[in-house]
C-alpha cells in the first residue's frame, strides 16, 4: 500500500509532515531521516486503531502556545474529552468519542512541537481558538 504524505520545512528548523488520507496523521523531525521514521510510527498507529461513525457534538477549543511539547499537548487534549487508544513507537494515537479522526501526537522528550504542525492540527480540526504564535 503506497500513502502519500505532505513534508513541510519548519519555519523554526526541521520538517513535519501531514498524511491528507488520514486525518490527524503527522508528525515532525529534526532530519529528513527522522522524520521519515517518526512518519512510517505515525501511519502505524493511526491505522492500527478502530475509528467510530461521527456523532453531532459541540464545537471543540484548544490554545496551543509556541513551545508546547508533545507531552503537554496530549494532556491538554486529554483534558478536552481525547483519549489515550494506542502507542506507536513514539507516537500515542488518541480519539474521540464520535468522531472518526485520530490524532497522533509525538512525544519526542520536551521538543517542542512545530508550529506549522499545530496549525494543521487547528484546521483539522477545527479548533475555535488555537494560538501557535504566542
Amino acid at each position: 500500500m503506497k500513502i502519500k504524505a505532505v513534508v513541510h520545512e519548519a519555519e523554526e528548523g526541521g520538517y513535519w509532515a501531514e498524511v491528507p488520507a488520514i486525518p490527524g496523521c503527522a508528525t515532525q523531525g529534526e532530519t529528513m531521516e527522522e522524520l521519515l521514521a517518526n512518519l512510517r510510527e505515525a501511519i502505524e498507529g493511526a491505522l492500527a486503531v478502530d475509528v467510530e461513525q461521527p456523532k453531532p457534538g459541540g464545537q471543540e477549543r484548544i490554545v496551543c502556545m509556541k513551545s508546547v511539547s508533545g507531552r503537554d499537548f496530549a494532556r491538554t487534549i486529554e483534558q478536552r474529552g481525547w483519549r489515550l487508544l494506542g502507542i506507536a513507537g513514539s507516537h500515542h494515537i488518541y480519539g474521540k468519542s464520535g468522531s472518526i479522526v485520530r490524532l497522533s501526537v509525538p512525544i519526542h522528550g520536551n521538543r517542542p512541537l512545530r508550529q506549522g504542525f499545530c496549525a494543521n492540527w487547528r484546521n483539522l480540526l477545527r479548533f475555535q481558538t488555537m494560538n501557535c504564535d504566542r
